[in-house]
């Protein structure tokens, strides 16, 4: 009684977290405790539940969090950002977490997918609406909103950007797998409802970066075997962006704007958005170099940027005393843990992503995609450190991973068309 009781509870929290992740970082933190709580409980009533523990991204992820602990030992930070760090990288259990569960019950991996994208659609819906200036944002901050202009809400259009831009991919890749006209019609339009906010509604460039990746990313998957093929549809998804850049205001804008941060950071290190960046990239890589192998230890880009911010900033300035961390999961991770950080970052994501090598399965196009639209956005990002972007990627990982995987892995998403 006592294990069906918390295996169930570790279920519907999955499915929770999965759910409300797009739009609320409070229930996504009660969540993901209760899931954590229950899943601990549930393997001590039931030790096999943790056999699937030993699949690769479930010991890398263990492994890399066991390090982070670890570096606590050699860390140059205050010990308060120290917990904090740790606190932060805590999401990494639930990637083991969300693996073990589905891998128990195949069918959670399809519950939990659709549970993100009812939570996507609710955010996408909620952008629309912004759109149309039927959402003003609530006197009390209870939510974020913002402008017809840049109609983004509950998030930032970081974040928003990164979850639609999957999501649309998410749809436009289940064309392959649909059985019917009426299916592959709904996909693409499915995609395209998901793709517009991030493309004509925000001004967010790592959600064009993510749209774009993601595009590409589907014409890997749809042409991995005909290079002749593969390079057209390369060709093509350029023409598109082209394209795009010449009619989305917001994308041509933000590119312009963006070449300019960087022409002025270049010319006199100026703090504007890129150059702020860029700043943080190149102390960022003078750390790495001078500590190359282990790091400084967790949280300690913040200690070690300090010298930067005051040569660069009067006393009087914010940027004098930031205690920043480079908004780049590589060069946070790189400063942290050295090149050993960094050999599991990259394996992690390896191991999760190259699935697709071997399957042709509507779940293991999913993660493939799933790791493009979190690892090139966190070169530029700190996403593993960030509340929603972390969390989304280790629960919807793990179940990926374990549907892929399972024996009965084609039976579980969506069984491949015949051709």
């Amino acid at each position: 009684m006592f294990k069906t009781v918390t295996l169930g509870s570790a279920k519907v929290f999955l499915l929770l977290s999965l759910f409300v992740v797009s739009f609320s970082t409070a229930l996504t933190n009660v969540f993901a405790s209760l899931l954590l709580v229950a899943f601990i409980l549930a393997a001590l009533a039931d030790r096999s539940l943790l056999r699937p523990m030993k699949l690769s991204p479930a010991v890398l992820a263990l492994i890399l969090y066991g390090m982070l602990i670890l570096a606590w030992s050699w860390s140059v930070a205050p010990q308060e950002e120290v917990f904090q760090a740790i606190s932060k990288y805590r999401k990494l259990l639930f990637l083991p977490i969300a693996l073990a569960l589905v891998w128990h019950d195949g069918r959670l991996a399809r519950k939990g997918f659709i549970a993100f994208m009812a939570g996507a659609a609710f955010l996408t819906f909620a952008c629309y609406l912004v759109w149309f200036n039927w959402m003003p944002a609530d006197k009390y901050s209870w939510w974020k909103a913002g402008t017809p202009n840049n109609a983004f809400a509950f998030k930032s259009y970081i974040t928003i950007g990164i979850l639609l831009g999957f999501a649309a991919g998410a749809c436009w890749a289940y064309y392959a797998y649909a059985s019917t006209l009426r299916m592959r019609i709904l996909s693409i339009a499915g995609g395209i409802l998901f793709a517009f906010p991030v493309i004509f509604l925000m001004i967010g460039r790592t959600g064009y970066v993510v749209v774009l990746c993601i595009c590409i990313g589907l014409v890997i998957l749809r042409f991995r075997n005909n290079w002749k093929m593969l390079a057209a549809g390369l060709a093509s998804v350029c023409v598109a962006f082209a394209l795009l850049y010449s009619l989305s205001d917001h994308v041509r804008a933000r590119s312009e704007n963006m070449v300019l941060e960087v022409h002025n950071y270049e010319k006199s290190n100026a703090l504007n958005s890129s150059g702020t960046r860029l700043t943080f990239y190149v102390a960022g890589a003078k750390m790495f170099l001078a500590h190359p192998f282990f790091g400084t230890g967790t949280a300690s880009f913040a200690e070690n940027f300090v010298p930067t911010a005051h040569r660069l900033a009067p006393p009087d300035d914010e940027f004098y005393n930031v205690r920043a961390q480079p908004h780049s999961e590589v060069v946070l991770m790189g400063v942290q843990l050295g090149i050993v950080g960094l050999g599991l970052y990259f394996a992690l994501m390896a191991t999760l992503g190259l699935v697709f090598r071997k399957q042709r399965t509507y779940q293991a196009d999913l993660l493939f995609l799933l790791c493009i639209s979190f690892a090139v956005p966190a070169c530029f990002n700190s996403l593993m450190w960030d509340i929603t972007e972390g969390h989304w990627f280790v629960l919807l990982a793990g179940c990926l991973y374990a549907a892929a995987r399972r024996p009965d892995a084609a039976t579980i998403m969506q069984r491949p068309v015949s051709t």
